[in-house]
């Protein structure tokens, strides 16, 4: 719910950042022991002093990276505003450490993201460059994420970190994947292959190569210490070297020339329709995965993340490319008896594998 709350303030703060005060004075935890709570690493705040004393640390950084630019303004600008925002992230992630703040580090990890997305879109502008590069350290990111989130949670004082970490690997990787899955998505991809290679801006590739050894390395060392399975650290290469192949390769033409891309599947080129089944064999097998990892580690937040998930790939899915081949009809009908069907067979499923996590029978179904 927090997610919600800061993406809200982020992007309309006049209502959003009212929202995000409201949400954090409300919250109130009576225990912060871990032996007492089993879950107490699910809370943002462990308590009501904890709530405001992260909301004070969140707005001293604000205050920060405000003072910054009245000073870049009054000194004649020499710092882009890109700059302001790495250097005011870097303080609140510093901050988010040192006094244990998770909002602050949320809204950190959000800001320094933010500010090497549009570092590498100044890059590309500038030097024409493929922009699926910028999708491929976006992923990157991502993963690196999942994997130190992994680490991380194996220290006591830093498993509230580690969740912040996992989720937010999950959610940008699955949404990229999504996203690409669609027709909406590979209609996009044939533009962001387009361009020249990405070594011709030493600044983006040199990123680039900073991130692939960070997560290499980050993914060795996780195996070796058995902090992450090695399924896991399968699944997490496999992701690397195929958007690492996106990089790598020539302008993929994705629809036939003169189609349009959201009428049918034959206006897809072969090349099209190979990368709609890659993308779409990847999201579902990293969905299973996910299941089946939460299961296997006794997870309940990833059983139901990745169960919600699935229902909405299957739906998504469904309205993206059976639309277009049925009767309007048809498809309403047919997407409400799909819809009943899957979250019927979703919850059984879900309060099945729960009650196992727990070593209780599931209730029986009235």
């Amino acid at each position: 719910m927090i997610f919600i709350y800061i993406l809200l303030a982020i992007v309309f703060p006049p209502l959003g950042i009212p929202a995000l005060i409201w949400f954090i004075l409300k919250r109130r935890h009576s225990s912060t022991d871990p032996a007492k709570d089993n879950n107490w690493y699910f809370q943002v705040f462990l308590s009501r002093e904890d709530s405001l004393s992260q909301l004070f640390l969140l707005l001293a950084v604000s205050f920060l990276g405000l003072t910054i630019q009245s000073l870049n303004r009054d000194f004649s600008s020499p710092l882009n505003w890109q700059t302001i925002v790495l250097l005011t992230s870097l303080a609140g992630f510093a901050g988010a450490y040192y006094f244990k703040a998770v909002l602050v580090l949320i809204i950190s990890l959000l800001g320094f993201l933010g500010w090497w997305i549009s570092q590498m879109f100044s890059w590309a502008f500038s030097q024409n460059f493929k922009t699926v590069s910028i999708m491929a350290g976006f992923v990157f990111f991502s993963l690196f994420f999942y994997v130190w989130g992994r680490a991380q949670e194996r220290m006591e004082k830093s498993r509230r970190f580690a969740l912040v970490y996992l989720i937010l690997g999950i959610i940008f990787v699955s949404g990229l994947l999504f996203f690409l899955s669609a027709k909406i998505g590979l209609g996009r991809l044939e533009d962001l292959t387009g361009g020249a290679p990405v070594w011709v801006s030493w600044q983006a590739t040199l990123s680039l190569l900073i991130l692939a050894v960070a997560l290499a390395a980050s993914v060795s060392y996780s195996s070796a210490r058995r902090l992450i399975t090695w399924p896991e650290a399968g699944a997490v290469s496999l992701l690397a070297i195929l958007f690492t192949a996106l990089v790598l390769l020539p302008k993929q033409i994705i629809s036939l020339s003169g189609g349009n891309l959201f009428s049918s599947s034959e206006n897809l080129s072969l090349t099209g329709i190979s990368w709609a089944i890659i993308f779409n064999v990847t999201i579902f097998l990293e969905i299973l995965g996910l299941i089946l990892l939460g299961y296997k580690r006794r997870e309940e937040w990833l059983v139901n993340l990745s169960t919600t998930m699935l229902f909405v790939f299957i739906v998504v899915k469904y309205v993206d490319w059976m639309f277009s081949f049925m009767d309007k009809g048809f498809f309403f009908i047919g997407a409400g008896i799909l819809m009943f069907g899957v979250g019927y067979a979703m919850e059984n499923g879900r309060r099945l594998v729960l009650a196992n996590l727990k070593g209780e029978q599931p209730a029986a179904q009235t």
